[in-house]
């Protein structure tokens, strides 16, 4: 009677373990928002665990009837070798960029080590009654979990834990159920027919999607955020800027037909340049937005005869978002009425170890207290700059003001966020 009530609780939890399992697959193909790789990955790891469930349900069915030492070698040896496999999955969705092959040298050691299981009992063996006895390596699928499951842990905290957002613990979180389900199955000595570490990678499986789906709506509101950013900026920093153009055109022209004719060459260019600029949703190398900065201060040296523009790029061949530097230059501009006798801008940019830095310097008057920052309306474009610089390659930016001694602006924009280009 005790048997038959394990065989129907068996039994019950195995159909909902599929149902779950059956109803993820269905959703990760159906999902047009996965990327193909982690697509096929989960899709990988959900049928490696639903072939858990399987390899479950028959072990300890033969256990449980004393029938078959060799079915159940094949069941056990089965189960060994491909808890490790699913963890590695696990990483690789975490981070599909890297393929990191070393991760899959202990998984392919610890299946050598559980296929001598049909020949030799260094791993585990049954004995005639069929009873489970461990050899002196039958842990090490143990081991090699957890070690993968320690980098996995380590992976996730590097990758995500900065963000200090709530679904970022997901990953970490992942890692605790699996490592408690091993815990448990270990120390406790339940019953056979519970197992909770197959029972955690089910639900890891399903974590995992959502945690996807997460990141996709993350990714998502971060690139509609930065784009109408970049309309407000357009929005607010262009009227007042073509104007000036125009009417230094207009002025020119009397005055100087030859110089008037240079400035709308400049400005033709600079409006191509800057099309060119807002059909990008990506990252651009800071080699082109220094060229269209140049572009714009020429043109504002038409009409700041006094002003002039340094630049010393130590490193541009990296990636930054677009129309990053002009409002930091106009900024500086516009920052007072050039009540200097020489207006002057500095750029400086270098790979500072792990970082990218820019550095614009200028000596004009400063901002004279805080609120005129947060306030002013030429000031917005500054603020503008900063979120997408943080939210679009993790980078930071620092302003430093001086009244009436100048303004430094500091850029830092991490190595492998500002991804280094040709």
């Amino acid at each position: 009677m005790h048997m038959q009530y394990e065989s129907e609780l068996l039994i019950t939890l195995n159909v909902a373990l599929f149902l779950i399992l059956s109803g993820l697959i269905i959703a990760v193909l159906a999902d047009p928002y996965l990327k193909k790789g982690h697509r096929a990955l989960l899709l990988g790891a959900s049928l490696l665990v639903g072939s858990l469930v399987v390899q479950g349900q028959v072990d300890t069915y033969l256990g449980m009837y004393k029938i078959s030492r060799l079915g159940r070698t094949l069941a056990a040896m089965y189960g060994y070798q491909v808890r490790p496999l699913v963890i590695v999955l696990f990483i690789r969705i975490l981070d599909l960029e890297r393929k990191r092959k070393w991760i899959w040298i202990p998984v392919i050691i610890n299946a050598m080590v559980y296929a001598t299981a049909l020949f030799s009992g260094i791993a585990f063996w049954f004995t005639q009654e069929v009873t489970f006895m461990r050899g002196p390596l039958g842990y090490c699928c143990h081991v090699v979990s957890v070690l993968l499951l320690l980098y996995l842990l380590w992976l996730s905290i590097r990758k995500f834990g900065y963000h200090r957002r709530l679904e970022t613990a997901i990953p970490i979180g992942i890692t605790a159920v699996i490592v408690s389900a091993i815990v448990i199955d270990y120390f406790m000595e339940l019953a056979s027919w519970v197992s909770f570490l197959t029972v955690s990678m089910v639900c890891s499986c399903l974590f995992f999607y959502l945690w996807l789906h997460l990141q996709f709506a993350r990714e998502h509101e971060r690139a509609l955020k930065a784009e109408q950013e970049v309309q407000i900026m357009i929005a607010q920093v262009q009227p007042h800027f073509l104007y000036n153009v125009l009417s230094t055109i207009q002025a020119l022209c009397k005055a100087n037909p030859d110089m008037a004719y240079g400035v709308t060459e400049k400005f033709g260019r600079y409006l191509k340049e800057n099309m060119d600029t807002l059909k990008s949703r990506e990252l651009i190398p800071f080699k082109k937005e220094l060229e269209h900065t140049k572009t714009y201060a020429e043109l504002e040296m038409a009409k700041y005869p006094n002003f002039r523009l340094e630049i010393d790029a130590k490193e541009v061949n990296f990636l930054i978002p677009a129309l990053s530097l002009q409002p930091i230059i106009e900024n500086a501009l516009q920052s007072d009425e050039r009540i200097r006798e020489q207006g002057l801008i500095r750029v400086s940019s270098s790979c500072e170890g792990d970082v990218y830095e820019i550095i614009v310097w200028d000596n004009g008057s400063g901002f004279q207290q805080k609120s005129d920052h947060e306030n002013d309306p030429f000031h917005i474009g500054i603020q503008n700059v900063r979120e997408r610089i943080e939210s679009m390659c993790g980078g930071s930016m620092e302003v430093e003001t001086f009244p009436n001694d100048g303004t430094i602006v500091t850029i830092k924009i991490p190595v492998k966020a500002g991804t280094k280009v040709s």
